[in-house]
């Protein structure tokens, strides 16, 4: 028994090593960082101006974004991360804050609560009473008849 167990051991042993092996997911790179990039997005109909830029150099980032902000500013943050510092990021404003006309608020109306006459009530109704019941009659069934000799 343990002959068997150790060949079928030994086979199915034998048969996966010669199964193929599943692709990696490729060699490693350890070359520092090295990119530029940058996009813009501005459209006069839509009122939507941003964008961004970056580049990077190993462990040195710096970049650039911005945004048109809804009260017609412009949002600037210009960032920079190195190894030792973390992400640094300095925010400013340009152009000027509009805030368009006031909006008139009105308070709102006071209304009265609304008036509510009592219910008219009809007077009761008194029906007569019912007739009494009528009376039960027991239907008398005759037993079956019997055919039978007796001796």
């Amino acid at each position: 028994m343990k002959a068997c167990v150790t060949t079928l051991l030994l086979m199915s042993l034998t048969f996966a090593q010669s199964l193929p092996q599943e692709p990696g997911y490729g060699p490693e790179h350890h070359e520092p960082a090295l990119y530029e990039y940058g996009y813009k997005v501005h459209d006069d109909k839509y009122g939507t101006d941003f964008g961004h830029s970056e580049n990077r150099d190993g462990y040195v980032t710096k970049g650039e974004y911005h945004v048109l902000l809804p009260d017609g500013r412009v949002q600037t943050v210009t960032y920079y991360v190195d190894g030792k510092s973390g992400y640094v990021a300095d925010v400013s404003y340009s152009g000027e804050a509009y805030h368009g006309p006031a909006t008139p608020h009105h308070a709102p109306a006071h209304h009265a609560p609304p008036h509510h006459t009592p219910p008219h009530l009809a007077p009761p109704h008194h029906a007569p009473p019912p007739p009494p019941p009528l009376p039960v009659h027991e239907a008398y069934h005759q037993p079956p008849p019997h055919y039978g000799f007796h001796n």
